[in-house]
């Protein structure tokens, strides 16, 4: 894999690709058929509790013809959301699967794109 330099997406830049409804559609397939072929690997999580918050990883790694690693962070704090903010905030994190050098990062909010 050639070598690149990390690439922090921009929200308008996300929208623009997830507009793409048959690019969306292909990867997701790509990702749950790599599932079936036993080419992923999500190992569990474990909690870290403190100041009444919850910070996990969640790790992944789908090992097809573009290999891939990544992770997710999130802090969720349900207090949250009676103070009307997101109870969650996460980045996402991608590696290259064979150098580890991180390619990609992006802010998101329970579960979603941030923008």
């Amino acid at each position: 894999m050639p070598e690149r330099d990390l690439t922090i997406i921009s929200g308008p830049a996300v929208r623009q690709i997830l507009e793409d409804d048959d690019l969306v559609l292909r990867a997701v397939t790509d990702a749950y058929l790599a599932h079936a072929r036993g080419q992923t690997q999500t190992p569990g999580t474990q909690p870290l509790y403190a100041n009444g918050g919850r910070f996990f990883a969640m790790p992944a790694s789908i090992e097809d013809e573009r290999p891939i690693i990544g992770v997710k962070w999130v802090a969720s704090f349900v207090r949250n959301v009676s103070a009307g903010a997101e109870r969650a905030a996460a980045m996402l994190i991608v590696n290259d699967a064979m150098t580890g050098k991180p390619v990609a990062s992006r802010e998101a909010v329970d579960g979603y794109v941030f923008t």
